[in-house]
């Protein structure tokens, strides 16, 4: 049995011949919440993946009857797909858009009412520019789009509501924003590209993971290998102290042991990182000139 490489079972054991007597699902909830905490304390680095997903082209083939105030919609020539849920739809040159929810190859509903006039065959333009992120992320970032290369910078849905209210732009993405999450169980957290994606792209993304919590069936899973079993013995010993025993002082010792053991895994996975290169701003680095040239001129005034 590896020191450093335990399933969860064998931690689980572990603790029972420490503590004996106590729930095994209580003991399961504290091992759980520890192992949480540790794992949302910061960005480590043997969390951090790299995904990818690819963007659609606006479908636009055919055309669709729809009438004020219905969210009914009838295609003509059309051929939509289960997967274009969720995509946004705009008829003709309206500056409104809505949500599209398909229920056929040619019918669908709209997420609110139409507001134009009635059009038994109206142009129309889907595209999609929300995307569903894996379900273990817990914090996106460095996206970028892979042919034509070119970073997505972060934004806010705000600077995007302000800077295209209608969602008109189409192109190569070049910024993205957190968007609300979707409506699975458990949620899934969701970005928003803009421009809208004109084309198929190769979206790539760095995130930190949010690993899955450990059910009591779990017995046969290994422990990730960068994370030591000394900070959930000493965790979950902090936590039965305190929360069952009432023992606060036999809690803090305990605490104090657990911190010690963050302590060397905030070591260890600095290590992994390496040295990091500082950057000076821009605006330091143009004040930095302007001082060196005020100091010369000093100089050559005072020779």
């Amino acid at each position: 049995m590896s020191a450093t490489n335990l399933t969860f079972g064998e931690v689980r054991l572990q603790i029972a011949k420490r503590f004996p007597g106590y729930d095994p699902e209580v003991v399961t909830s504290f091992l759980n919440e520890r192992y949480r905490d540790v794992c949302r304390l910061c960005n480590w680095t043997s969390l951090k993946l790299r995904a990818m997903f690819s963007t659609s082209a606006p479908y636009q083939t055919g055309t669709v009857a729809v009438s004020s105030g219905s969210v009914a919609l009838t295609g003509t020539g059309t051929a939509w797909a289960a997967a274009m849920s969720g995509w946004w739809i705009r008829f003709g040159s309206d500056d409104s858009y809505y949500t599209f929810i398909q229920t056929s190859p040619t019918t669908a509903t709209l997420d609110r009412p139409y507001e134009g006039v009635d059009n038994a065959a109206a142009s129309y333009t889907l595209w999609r520019t929300i995307f569903v992120l894996p379900d273990d992320v817990r914090e996106p970032s460095e996206f970028t789009v892979m042919n034509p290369a070119g970073a997505i910078l972060p934004t806010s849905e705000t600077v995007l509501d302000a800077d295209d209210p209608t969602r008109t732009r189409r192109g190569k993405p070049s910024r993205w924003a957190p968007y609300q999450s979707d409506a699975s169980t458990p949620e899934r957290q969701q970005i928003e590209l803009s421009p809208g994606p004109d084309k198929v792209y190769g979206i790539q993304f760095w995130y930190v993971q949010d690993p899955s919590m450990f059910e009591m069936s779990d017995t046969a899973v290994f422990l990730p290998k960068w994370f030591t079993p000394n900070a959930l013995y000493h965790g979950v010993e902090a936590d039965i102290r305190r929360v069952l025993d009432k023992d606060l002082n036999l809690a803090g010792a305990a605490e104090t042991l657990f911190d010690k053991d963050v302590l060397g895994l905030k070591a260890t996975d600095a290590m992994k990182k390496g040295p990091t290169r500082l950057q000076q701003s821009a605006w330091a680095q143009r004040r930095l000139s302007e001082t060196r040239s005020e100091d010369y001129i000093d100089r050559y005034l005072s020779e």
